[in-house]
This record gives C-alpha cells, sequence and structure tokens, in this order.
C-alpha cells in the first residue's frame, strides 16, 4: 500500500509537492527531515502524511535546499 506524502508552505493548503511512497520510505525521509539542522530564522514547511485518504502524521520543519533536494530524490 503506497502512502501519500505532501509538503505544504506552513500557513497554505496548496502542496508544494506531492509523493507517492511505500511505508519504510515514509520512515526513511521522516528520519532524515528530524536528523537535519534546524535554521534559527527560517521559512517553516510542513509534510503531512496519509494512508488510506487519513492524516497520520504531520511535521514541521525548515524549508530548506537540502529537503527540497530530498524531496527530489524520492
Amino acid at each position: 500500500m503506497k502512502t501519500e506524502v505532501k509538503l505544504f508552505h506552513c500557513q497554505s493548503d496548496t502542496p508544494l509537492a506531492r509523493l507517492s511512497l511505500e511505508f519504510y520510505q515514509v520512515n526513511m525521509l521522516l528520519d532524515e527531515i528530524q536528523c537535519s539542522s534546524s535554521y534559527p530564522h527560517c521559512e517553516v514547511t510542513r509534510i503531512e502524511v496519509f494512508e488510506s485518504g487519513h492524516l497520520v502524521r504531520s511535521v514541521t520543519a525548515c524549508l530548506t535546499p537540502e529537503l527540497e533536494n530530498l524531496f527530489e530524490r524520492f
């Protein structure tokens, strides 16, 4: 079963990116996001994880070039 992951600007309802990933890929992605360094003044983004159309997890992070590259890799 594929899991849908969406990347949003924090206050927006329109996704910047969408991914359809396997369960293990979602965990890898979230691990990398949580391990990335935080920036004191950054644009905040929201990553939402949906399973069977239901929101199961929401994470906030700094929108950095590294995060954008990470989404492109997947």
